[in-house]
């Protein structure tokens, strides 16, 4: 749901809101690697407390 494609990096990022107020959603960061697409990147706000504030569930973008 709403993906986008950067074609200089190589990857798709793509955003959903679970409620109309946005303070419930997920987002996720696909890259290209060894010729498929692999999640690097999940974010997720499942709080619905009218606050915007996602959390990190995985992260392969950055390095430790």
């Amino acid at each position: 749901m709403n993906s986008f494609y950067d074609d200089a990096s190589k990857s798709i990022t793509s955003a959903a809101k679970w409620r109309g107020v946005g303070d419930a959603s997920s987002s996720g960061t696909w890259m290209f690697r060894d010729g498929t697409f692999t999640l690097v990147r999940y974010d997720v706000d499942a709080s619905y407390d009218g606050e915007i504030n996602p959390e990190t569930v995985l992260d392969f973008h950055t390095g430790p």
